[in-house]
């Protein structure tokens, strides 16, 4: 069966449930990747450039 991030999978389960018990979050792993998601999508609809976008992860 091939998935979304195919042979990489069991590592970005355990990224995303370290994320999840850090921040304490009580929802399903699901629902934390798609509001990740959207929230990436919100703040990528700012970047105007490469630069700016540059300059939104240094800070």
């Amino acid at each position: 069966m091939l998935t979304l991030f195919g042979e990489h999978a069991l590592v970005y389960e355990i990224f995303i449930n370290q994320y999840i018990h850090e921040k304490s979050l009580e929802q399903p792993p699901e629902e934390v990747v798609a509001l990740l998601i959207e929230l990436g999508v919100f703040k990528l609809s700012h970047v105007q450039s490469l630069l700016d976008l540059h300059d939104a992860t240094m800070s």
